[in-house]
């Protein structure tokens, strides 16, 4: 008789589990809209020395959630970077590159503000130009596009998504190249960036993925 009741009440416990996850199991989907800036650097590389410089991107978002903790995002963002380089002690070049990029990241909801995300971001090349001349002077080469831009840029990112209420939230992220970006006097540059963007959820749609 006592092994019955020990039987009974693991399952009637396993089904009062089974329950609480089903009724905490939904699938939430968000669409909105990004926008922020980025602090760009070309790493050294053999024949150059480490180059700074600054960006922008803004674009649509989406975010999917199953349950409370997992989700993915992935956002399709035009960004444009600014790169400025001194080739000898009076002459200089410029190189201005656009870029549809398309972060796609696993997040990770450590709590109702916060959520931990790690992915990655492709970027594809639609529009580039290059210029170069004498400090002080107009410039007295340019080439449209920039011979040395990357068509392609793989990128592994990591960051922090905070949610400041049901609309608004705040995204940080960092990424590091796995493929050049630039190609400086004749050697390929890794690059790396610090993002800091404010989102709009303008859609939210959610469903409960089953009930039992």
């Amino acid at each position: 008789m006592k092994r019955i009741y020990t039987i009974i009440l693991s399952a009637l416990v396993a089904t009062a589990l089974t329950v609480q996850r089903a009724e905490a199991q939904y699938v939430k989907f968000s669409l909105g809209l990004e926008a922020g800036g980025s602090a760009l650097m070309l790493l050294p590389t053999p024949e150059s020395d480490l180059y700074f410089s600054g960006g922008a991107q803004g674009g649509l978002a989406v975010d999917i959630h199953a349950g409370r903790f997992i989700g993915v995002s992935a956002a399709a963002h035009y960004a444009f970077q600014l790169y400025s380089f001194n080739l000898f002690d009076n002459f200089k070049s410029t190189s201005i590159q656009h870029y549809i990029q398309v972060p796609v990241m696993l997040q990770l909801r450590t709590c109702r503000l916060l959520a931990v995300e790690a992915g990655i971001v492709q970027s594809i090349l639609v529009a580039s130009q290059y210029a170069e001349g004498t400090t002080g002077s107009e410039m007295s080469t340019t080439a449209s596009p920039d011979p040395g831009a990357a068509k392609y840029i793989l990128s592994a990112a990591a960051g922090l998504k905070l949610y400041l209420g049901q609309t608004v939230y705040l995204t940080l992220r960092g990424t590091y190249g796995l493929s050049y970006a630039y190609n400086i006097y004749g050697n390929g540059a890794i690059p790396a960036s610090a993002q800091l963007g404010i989102g709009f959820r303008l859609y939210n749609y959610r469903k409960s993925a089953f009930k039992l």
